[in-house]
């Protein structure tokens, strides 16, 4: 199993009406405490939110997976961060991708079965 950190920068801070920005997010692989690799990918979008930029970088980082890991993310995204933190997937998944007030989870993606 490896250590990987993703590290996730936007030029979005806290806007919740939607406009163009920039992000990306780089995946470091650690192994006994040597940076075997990264990976880095930029993201242009129009019409986006800090929240909406901020999964969809995780989701790609996470596209890139190949094998078990254990992840640290690493992000100022404030909701992010309680999501990932309080395991809301986990639930939202459980409920059929229906939050707890009922609604559809936005732009759910089913990353498959977890390691």
């Amino acid at each position: 199993m490896f250590d990987v950190n993703i590290y996730i920068e936007t030029s979005i801070r806290q806007v919740k009406a939607a406009k163009t920005a920039a992000g990306m997010y780089v995946l470091e692989c650690v192994s006994d405490r040597e940076v075997l690799g990264t990976r880095d990918e930029l993201i242009y979008e129009e019409n986006i939110t800090e929240y909406a930029l901020n999964l969809k970088l995780l989701y790609a980082a996470f596209s890139r997976f190949t094998k078990c890991s254990s992840v640290i993310v690493n992000t100022e995204c404030e909701k992010v961060f309680g999501a990932i933190k309080n395991q809301w997937y986990r639930q939202w998944k459980k409920d059929g991708w229906l939050t707890a007030k009922g609604s559809p989870v936005k732009k759910q993606r089913d990353m498959g079965a977890a390691c």
